[in-house]
């Protein structure tokens, strides 16, 4: 019997270049809860028509002493086009759903720049592939 790989939906975009996914975890970061952060980024992303070129999550938790005590950062290169999120809450899902969030609304914004640019003629701006820091 052979097992077969889970098939992805016809519209959906395949998560980013094999090697480009870095999650960077700081401070006392339960494994779901990392886990929970970069599969909720990855599905926004996954959704986007572009090409994501790099994505990286950094997942923060500080001590409980402060009001905003858990971070969410996501810097992913889409088709080109840096796109940053960042993220404060209480508590490490909220600070996801506040960053995915974001995020859906910064690729929306994308798009219909994208279109609008279309629409007048502008050319799109060249893609760069340089992502040395």
């Amino acid at each position: 019997m052979t097992t077969r790989e889970p098939t992805m939906k016809a519209e959906a975009n395949p998560a980013p270049e094999q090697g480009r996914v870095q999650v960077t975890v700081r401070g006392p970061v339960p494994r779901d809860i990392a886990t929970y952060a970069t599969t909720k980024i990855d599905h926004v992303l996954s959704w986007t028509p572009d090409r994501v070129q790099h994505l990286h999550v950094v997942v923060t938790l500080a001590n409980e002493e402060h009001d905003e005590a858990a971070g969410i950062e996501v810097e992913a290169v889409v088709d080109g086009t840096p796109i940053h999120v960042h993220a404060k809450a209480p508590t490490l899902t909220e600070a996801t759903d506040a960053a995915t969030d974001r995020l859906r609304r910064q690729l929306t914004d994308r798009r219909e720049r994208m279109r609008s640019r279309r629409r007048r003629g502008v050319p799109k701006p060249p893609v760069t592939t340089d992502l040395t820091e």
